[in-house]
C-alpha cells in the first residue's frame, strides 16, 4: 500500500478501519480490476459497499449539471471517488477531503491518472487547520453530496451539521456555489417500511428518535432553516429520484413527476425493508395534492453565496 504516498494525496488525522472490513475489500478491488470491471464486480460481490462505491449511477447526481468549465472545486466526503472521478475527467480543479484512510486511498488509486486531482485523507477540521492549499474563499463550488447527515465523521469529532455548513462555506468565493445532496427525513420511503439511514431503525427519523441536528436527514423546512441560519438565501431543490445515492432522475420545482412516473420504489441495498403500502399510488397522491417537495426521499440543493448562476 506505500504506492499510494503520491503526489495526489496528502495524509492527516485519519479514521481507524479494520483490516477485516468490507472496505478493505473495496479497496483491494479497486487496486486489482480496472474501472470497466466495476459492473461485474458488482453482480459478484452483492455487496451495498461495493454497490454505493463503484456504481455508475453515482455520477447521475451531478452529471446534468452546467458547470462552466473553469471551476476550483472542493469536494467534502469524496468517499472513493466515484463523483470525483466525474469532476476530474471535465477537467476542474479538485481538491477532495475523505476522513476514511481507506476510501482516500481507493479514490487515489482509482483516479490516479487525473493530473488535476489533490486528495486530503483526514477529518475536515484536520484539512483545515493543516493542508496550507485549502484556502479560504478560493473556491467557486464546494460539493457536500450525501456526507453532511454525518457531520462527526465528516469532522473528526462530534459536531453539528450546522458546523460542517459553515465551515465549508469559508471556503466558497463570492458568487461560489454549494452543492448539497441529504435525505430528507419525512420520505415516503420512511413511511412505507425503509429503515432510516441515520438512526438505523424503523420509522426513527419520522417519529425524532435522533437528534437531527447530529446524525440524521432533514425535512424541506428543517433544510432551509439550516440554510438560511448559514447565511444562504439563495438556493434551489431538486428531488434525486429513487434517493440521492442512485439517482434514475433529478425532478425540480420547474419540473415535478408527473402522476404514474415514480415506479422505482422497492431499492433497499443494505437491510431488510416492510411494504406497508403501495408507494406508487401515494406519490400519484401526493402529487395531486401538490405535496410530493415534502415527501420526495431526498433533496439535492444548489445554493449561493448571492446570484445562483
Amino acid at each position: 500500500m506505500e504506492e499510494l504516498q503520491s503526489r495526489n494525496i496528502t495524509y492527516g488525522n485519519v479514521r481507524d478501519e479494520k483490516e477485516t472490513s468490507e472496505l478493505w475489500k473495496l479497496y483491494e478491488a479497486v487496486c486489482n480490476y480496472p474501472k470497466e470491471a466495476y459492473h461485474g464486480l458488482l453482480v459478484e460481490k452483492k455487496s451495498s459497499v461495493f454497490l454505493y462505491h463503484l456504481a455508475a449511477m453515482r455520477r447521475q447526481l451531478l452529471e446534468w449539471f452546467s458547470f462552466q468549465g473553469t471551476e476550483r472545486i472542493l469536494e467534502l466526503g469524496a468517499g472513493a471517488g466515484a463523483l470525483t472521478e466525474l469532476l476530474a475527467e471535465r477537467g476542474f480543479l479538485v481538491d477532495a477531503v475523505e476522513p476514511s484512510e481507506i476510501l482516500a486511498k481507493c479514490n487515489a488509486k482509482r483516479n490516479a491518472s487525473f493530473s488535476n486531482l489533490r486528495i486530503f485523507a483526514g477529518c475536515l477540521e484536520c484539512a483545515h487547520k493543516e493542508w496550507e492549499v485549502l484556502e479560504e474563499g478560493s473556491y467557486d463550488v464546494v460539493v457536500l453530496a450525501n456526507s453532511l447527515t454525518d457531520a462527526s465523521y465528516l469532522m473528526g469529532r462530534a459536531a453539528t451539521q450546522a458546523e460542517v455548513l459553515n465551515l465549508a462555506l469559508r471556503y466558497l468565493k463570492q458568487g461560489g456555489q454549494l452543492i448539497l445532496s441529504i435525505e430528507n427525513r419525512m420520505g415516503l420511503k420512511y413511511w412505507a417500511g425503509c429503515k432510516d439511514e441515520a438512526t438505523g431503525t424503523y420509522f426513527g427519523g419520522i417519529e425524532g428518535e435522533k437528534d437531527k441536528t447530529l446524525a440524521s436527514g432533514r425535512t424541506k423546512r428543517e433544510l432551509e432553516e439550516l440554510l438560511c441560519d448559514a447565511g444562504l438565501r439563495e438556493y434551489r431543490f431538486y428531488y434525486p429520484y429513487p434517493d440521492a445515492q442512485f439517482p434514475t432522475m433529478i425532478y425540480s420545482d420547474e419540473y415535478l413527476p408527473k402522476e404514474g412516473e415514480l415506479r422505482t420504489n422497492l431499492r433497499n441495498y443494505d437491510a431488510d425493508r416492510y411494504l406497508l403500502f403501495d408507494e406508487r399510488k401515494v406519490f400519484d397522491t401526493l402529487l395531486r395534492e401538490n405535496r410530493y417537495p415534502e415527501y420526495a426521499n431526498a433533496f439535492l440543493v444548489i445554493a449561493a453565496k448571492g446570484k445562483i448562476r
